[in-house]
């Protein structure tokens, strides 16, 4: 028969274990994203770089690329968070967008990497929230393109 003690020490053993298998497993999701999201960030530096004397139009068009794969990878990776907004940030900032929330563009391209990211019902509706919130035009410009990517 084990003392109290005993118990107490085998019951914060599992704790631990169960804790260091939770955060590897978190980590190892973190890694991935962030390998994802430079492998992202870095094939929109060529695509900026080869746009940077380009017309608006296929700046603008490399732009929404940029976000739709980065919406892309980010939802197949399982990232969460205010981390989403602050990498669309840095793809605006790399096209010379200053106002992203205000283009459009964002947030078609947005539903576009929903919609090749075959995310559900439910993805879609907390995307829209999160990053379209009140406006109806913005909510309006996900849903087009996730629309248009599953057709």
């Amino acid at each position: 028969m084990l003392t109290l003690t005993e118990r107490e020490g085998m019951l914060m053993s599992w704790i631990r274990l169960i804790a260091a298998v939770f955060l590897m497993s978190v980590t190892g999701s973190a890694c991935s994203f962030i390998w994802s999201s430079e492998s992202i960030s870095d094939s929109s530096k060529s695509s900026s770089e080869s746009s940077a004397s380009s017309s608006p139009e296929s700046q603008e068009a490399a732009y929404k690329k940029d976000v739709t794969d980065y919406t892309y990878a980010y939802v197949t990776s399982g990232g969460s968070g205010n981390d989403f907004r602050q990498g669309i940030a840095k793809l605006a900032e790399k096209h010379g967008i200053t106002n992203w929330e205000a283009d459009s563009n964002t947030y078609v391209a947005v539903g576009q990497g929903l919609g090749k990211a075959k995310a559900n019902g439910a993805q879609l509706e907390a995307y829209k929230q999160s990053m379209a919130g009140n406006s109806p035009s913005n909510q309006k410009a996900i849903q087009k393109g996730y629309d248009d990517a599953r057709s």
